[in-house]
């Protein structure tokens, strides 16, 4: 396995892969936009600002961001603790982020353990010294948890904030946040950052970084059409991004081609589950129903007359046209009759 691995990446000049399945804050790629994103966390921790939130769909790379936050705000010599394991509730979510921090404390109450984190804070504080708090997938904290959350952000000295806390969750968060329980905390909030999916032109930008760090040299080739699909077929999420290229370029290893085609995308796509493309007009096409399938057919005699075999006399398309002109003017009918309908219902 490992040798038709390396002969894999041999045959692609690659020194290793390019798209792995967990995240890789090692090779970041950084957009302008998620740059500005970052940027807006980093200087709302640096100037105390208090209670932040980023979300983001599951595989848009929060985690990943989260991560190189954590390496910034270190290199900033801000002090923090990372959460990762979200199901640990009240009680056990403290203690997990009193042990990040280095807390020793004999008291095991929780109100010990807040006292013990307050002197801590306080001290980094007279120090000069930033802390912060970041919980990943935040959005499995039950309202508990979330109210201990507040409760620590509570935590002041002359009206600065003693701890920065960052809370990184799905979209399920945000619904959270909006309860009449939570309306406290979801007051305290002073920045959400939206993590959003990568557009066609990022998508591109994205390969070829991922690509070229692992020391490509053109050994793979991609033309614009196949982004184009390839975005229809991920949506732009960098984790099925990462998937669906995988495969690929050990499709172009048993292929023995250089060339990712449309052919070999959509077996991989078929094989990953990702099915076909979900283009933008497919959902006028679900709506206009036999009306754009007819239209569409009918612009095409049109516009490209000597594609249809020519009737005798050296007539153009005159029966074909007059065929569709008919199942165009039937299937307007039809569609008036059904919009009647459902206004009399």
């Amino acid at each position: 396995m490992v040798a038709q691995k390396e002969a894999f990446l041999d045959f692609l000049g690659l020194k290793r892969n390019p798209f792995p399945v967990s995240p890789d804050s090692e090779y970041f790629f950084l957009p302008s936009r998620i740059d500005a994103l970052i940027s807006e966390v980093l200087h709302s921790i640096f100037t105390r600002k208090g209670f932040l939130v980023l979300t983001g769909e599951v595989g848009l790379g929060k985690t990943t961001i989260s991560r190189r936050i954590l390496r910034l705000l270190d290199g900033e010599g801000v002090e923090s603790a990372l959460v990762f394991n979200t199901f640990l509730q009240g009680s056990d979510l403290l203690n997990e982020i009193v042990r990040d921090f280095g807390i020793a404390t004999k008291d095991e109450t929780m109100q010990g353990r807040i006292e013990a984190l307050n002197r801590f804070l306080m001290d980094r504080y007279a120090m000069g010294r930033n802390c912060a708090i970041i919980i990943d997938d935040a959005q499995n904290l039950s309202t508990e948890s979330l109210e201990l959350i507040r409760m620590i952000s509570n935590l002041e000295a002359n009206a600065e904030k003693l701890v920065q806390i960052l809370l990184v969750g799905q979209p399920e968060l945000i619904d959270k946040l909006n309860t009449h329980e939570m309306r406290q905390l979801k007051s305290r909030v002073v920045v959400h950052a939206e993590v959003l999916p990568l557009s066609q032109e990022e998508l591109k930008q994205y390969v070829y970084f991922k690509l070229n760090t692992a020391g490509s040299q053109g050994g793979v080739q991609i033309t614009d059409r196949i982004f184009k699909t390839m975005h229809a077929l991920t949506g732009g999420n960098p984790r099925r991004i990462n998937n669906l290229m995988d495969r690929c370029l050990y499709g172009l290893f048993a292929y023995n081609t250089h060339r990712i085609s449309k052919r070999l995308l959509l077996e991989v796509a078929a094989e990953v589950g990702f099915g076909m493309p979900k283009w933008p007009w497919k959902r006028w096409a679900f709506r206009g129903g036999p009306v754009l399938v007819v239209v569409t057919g009918l612009a095409w005699v049109v516009l490209h007359p000597d594609s249809f075999p020519r009737g005798e006399g050296g007539g153009s398309v005159s029966v074909e046209l007059a065929k569709a002109k008919t199942m165009q003017r039937h299937a307007e009918a039809e569609a008036a009759k059904a919009r009647a309908a459902q206004e009399k219902a």
